[in-house]
């Protein structure tokens, strides 16, 4: 996955590429705009002060990515909604 836009000023880049290429950005610029990632700052910030160690940030990383992995399967197994519901709770004027 590349490097993307979140807000007008901010640019994610994901630490785990996928092995997209990406066509609309130079090597030097993902790379750039990787050094200014908020997420590794503040990890690279939060182990500078002592206050984690990088194996226990790794650790809630690997927590938080079983949790998202535990709902992906949880939607994938669950049933489509019935169309019926669509609307339901849903008020507009």
């Amino acid at each position: 996955m590349a490097c993307r836009w979140t807000s007008p000023r901010r640019w994610r880049c994901p630490t785990s590429p996928i092995g997209r290429a990406n066509l609309y950005r130079t090597r030097e610029e993902i790379e750039a705009w990787r050094k200014r990632d908020p997420i590794l700052r503040l990890q690279g910030e939060l182990i500078a002060q002592g206050r984690f160690e990088a194996a226990e940030l790794a650790d809630i990383e690997k927590a938080a990515q079983a949790q998202i992995e535990a709902a992906l399967e949880f939607a994938k197994a669950s049933p489509d909604p019935d169309p019926a519901e669509l609307t339901r709770d849903v008020y507009a004027h």
